[in-house]
């Protein structure tokens, strides 16, 4: 992966410095992504809101514990937990108890780029992205007074 690091010097007039730098291991990742339109046209200055998860879904929950390589006997129990997860869902799949937390945002660049990280691998991530593409149209709209004034009407009857 990538790190950045800082590497502070000076120069004497004349002076070139020659310089091996090595790094260290860094198992940390980033996600960068482009935003487009319906036609596939770059979205510039959309939001772009990066959440950490707090809960995860059960089949996460169970790829995990195989790649820990837990024993069986650890798993019992978590399946009544986990049988309401399609309850804890609105109509988009969001999760209905909040379970996102925000960390930062970003806005995209002129060709609909982002960037975020580091982000630790042992984390579940979320981003939402926002954009405003409503047109306002502008109108002057004369109203003429006409008729009496409000009056409240019960079930068709005046």
């Amino acid at each position: 992966m990538s790190l950045l690091s800082r590497f502070d010097f000076s120069v004497d007039p004349g002076q070139q410095l020659d310089a091996e730098i090595q790094l260290p291991d860094d198992d940390r990742g980033v996600i960068h992504g482009v935003v487009v339109d319906k036609d596939h046209r770059p979205v510039k200055d959309a939001v772009v809101k990066l959440f950490e998860r707090k809960r995860h879904t059960k089949e996460e929950d169970e790829d995990q514990d195989q790649d820990e390589d837990q024993d069986e006997d650890e798993d019992e129990g978590n399946d009544d937990q986990d049988e309401d997860d399609d309850d804890d869902q609105d109509e988009d799949g969001e999760k209905k108890n909040c379970d996102l937390e925000p960390i930062t945002h970003t806005f995209t660049d002129a060709c609909g780029q982002f960037l975020f990280g580091p982000l630790c691998p042992d984390r579940k991530y979320a981003v939402k992205i926002w954009h405003n593409d409503v047109c306002i149209r502008k109108e002057q709209i004369e109203i003429s007074p006409q008729g009496g004034c409000l009056h409240a009407s019960l079930c068709g009857k005046d």
